[in-house]
């Protein structure tokens, strides 16, 4: 099928796709291609009609039930059936524990589809089968962080920084959140340091370590790192975390005017639930 489509021969790929499911039914691997193809194409009669015969094939043992769940509910959801839709995926709990490869791309295409509640109860189904895998934590907090759950986020970022704790990405999300939820002052102090050591020019190292210091309440190391920072050529969310920083910091000195000045300068769609908070009650205050 590959070959054909190399070739721009899309069509063909997905006659010979089905065609195959015929002859080998009981290979998970071409159900899957196939599918991939009719959802690529937005075939949607056929792909509804291949994922009922995936559903209904014996040899496959239920290992692409949940799979082909995933598929009605996309289906529906092209065809604005939202209700349908949630009931689909919805059923995807009551099939047999899918294996990694369905599960990657079925949280890959329930979050394209701005589906990250569906997405979160998907991976806590299979998470017993992925307890000690850091990519599957890693997932899990990505999804978390859509939807905003912060106690789903703190426990996925601090399972992959315990799996992995040299991996730098799971460092710096872990030491984020934690900072974040105003925990682990000590710690988190300790890992920011040591990423801004390993990567002394990177902004989001130098503003994360910035927050670990104020969460520690050492303010005035925290000043004297955030003031070298250029606002020149910040993106947006680095520059809503410069201006929390400096919120945190004018708070903490009493300079009322100056904290609610930063936090009057935050976006509130690059900060966490808890950072919100914080920002809201500095607003509110009267120094």
């Amino acid at each position: 099928m590959e070959a054909f489509q190399a070739f721009g021969l899309a069509d063909r790929s997905v006659e010979l796709g089905l065609e195959q499911v015929k002859v080998f039914p009981y290979a998970p691997d071409l159900w899957l291609a196939t599918a991939e193809l009719l959802l690529q194409r937005q075939d949607w009669n056929r792909l509804r009609q291949t994922a009922i015969a995936m559903r209904g094939e014996s040899s496959l043992a239920g290992r692409m039930s949940a799979y082909s769940c995933y598929l009605d509910g996309q289906i529906d959801l092209s065809l604005r059936r939202d209700l349908d839709a949630a009931a689909d995926f919805a059923r995807i709990a009551e099939c047999p524990t899918p294996d990694a490869v369905l599960v990657a791309r079925m949280v890959a295409g329930l979050r394209r589809a701005s589906r990250s509640q569906e997405a979160t109860t998907l991976l806590r189904r299979v998470e017993k089968d992925f307890l000690k895998d850091s990519t599957f934590w890693f997932e899990l907090a990505s999804v978390a962080a859509e939807t905003q759950d912060m106690d789903t986020l703190a426990e996925a970022v601090s399972r992959s920084y315990q799996l992995e704790p040299t991996n730098p990405v799971y460092r710096h999300n872990h030491a984020a959140v934690m900072i974040a939820l105003g925990r682990e002052p000590a710690e988190t102090a300790r890992l920011t340091l040591q990423l801004l050591n390993r990567s002394p020019e990177s902004v989001s190292c130098q503003i994360n370590h910035a927050l670990a210091l104020i969460n520690h309440h050492r303010f005035s190391d925290a000043e004297s790192l955030l003031v070298r920072i250029p606002w020149v050529g910040r993106s947006s969310a680095e520059e809503t975390q410069i201006h929390y920083a400096w919120m945190l910091i004018d708070e903490a000195r009493q300079r009322g005017d100056s904290a609610r000045s930063h936090a009057r300068a935050t976006r509130e769609s690059d900060l966490l639930p808890p950072q919100r908070q914080k920002r809201a009650a500095v607003l509110s205050e009267r120094l």
